[in-house]
């Protein structure tokens, strides 16, 4: 969210201030609405996308990895982190793990 020229992220609590030369700097708002959302998405969100990219429900994804729908419940919610192992087996599948661990994704 942008207020007064700070864009702050209430989820994890930081506030980057930024200053516009007027009100109607776009290309600059743009950039900075951009970095929020980069900011904003989270492994367990990109773990959310990479499983739905490839059609698998939880329990199914979690069955595939060897654990638990629940565990895949809170890795997407970001209650507990994948270990390397369960990417590993995750990029197996077709996941991007660079996408998930990093945001990016390749050749980009």
């Amino acid at each position: 969210m942008i207020t007064d020229g700070i864009v702050r992220n209430s989820r994890i609590g930081i506030g980057v201030e930024i200053g516009l030369s007027t009100p109607r700097d776009t290309k600059t708002v743009n950039a900075v609405r951009s970095l929020s959302t980069a900011v904003q998405s989270s492994i367990g969100s990109r773990l959310r996308e990479e499983r739905k990219r490839l059609g698998f429900s939880q329990a199914a994804f979690g069955g595939k990895v060897g654990v638990g729908k629940q565990a895949v419940v809170k890795w997407e919610d970001d209650r507990r982190s994948p270990c390397a192992r369960y990417l590993a087996l995750a990029g197996d599948l077709g996941m991007d793990i660079g996408y998930i661990v990093t945001g990016g994704r390749h050749g980009q």
